[in-house]
């Protein structure tokens, strides 16, 4: 219930709310180690971003690093039946990524889609999906 009623207050959340919830992903992936700290879904999707373009782990702590308050686009309580109570934050961040199989090729700007269960100091993060936008 607390949560819910967190989710709530959030329908028009702020500028400072959002930058909070930034702040405490970036700690978690600056001072964290990928795969113990934070790690991405082995969803289909996010496997397939590695696979097209040059993505490793360093590159997704790169892009998180990156993200900013424009980039947010909305928190919302999970759907998942075995996670009840969650809070999910999307973003939507534009990145320069190399094609992997394109003989000569030059950066491309893809538009990423990045979800997660909202971060809290102390906690292990979970990315959801880590993929280009559909």
């Amino acid at each position: 219930m607390k949560q819910l009623a967190w989710t709530q207050k959030l329908k028009a959340f702020s500028e400072f709310q959002k930058k909070s919830i930034i702040d405490i992903l970036q700690k978690i992936v600056q001072n964290g180690v990928y795969g113990k700290d934070y790690t991405v879904a082995p969803r289909e999707k996010n496997k397939q971003l590695r696979k097209d373009y040059c993505v490793n782990d360093a590159k997704i702590k790169e892009i998180l690093l990156s993200l900013q308050v424009e980039d947010f686009i909305s928190v919302e309580d999970t759907d998942h039946v075995e996670h009840p109570g969650d809070i999910v934050c999307k973003f939507k961040r534009t990145y320069s990524l190399l094609p992997k199989w394109k003989e000569n090729a030059d950066y491309e700007d893809v538009t990423l889609y990045i979800k997660m269960v909202k971060p809290e100091i102390g906690e292990p993060l979970f990315i959801i999906s880590f993929h280009k936008d559909e």
